[in-house]
């Protein structure tokens, strides 16, 4: 192996590992005796799935004008 390559990998893992060092030393960290605290519901992000509503809505439909063409059939007999 060429020892200038050796060494430059060497200077590159020392410079990487002293990156990893310092970024993990300005991490906070939780103690293990703090507990988490739910979020409320207002401050929860909630996701809104247009597409199941849309299907939601077509499906009451659906039962909707079934409802009222058997009240109709009803009728007429």
């Amino acid at each position: 192996m060429n020892v200038d390559a050796f060494t430059k990998g060497i200077k590159r893992a020392t410079d990487q590992r002293k990156q990893q060092q310092a970024k993990a030393v300005n991490i906070p960290t939780k103690s293990a005796t703090q507990q988490q605290t739910a979020k409320p519901v207002a401050q929860q992000q909630l996701k809104f799935n247009l597409e199941a509503y849309r299907l939601d809505i077509i499906s009451k439909a659906i039962t909707y004008i079934i409802k009222q063409k058997g009240a109709y059939n009803d009728r007429q007999d």
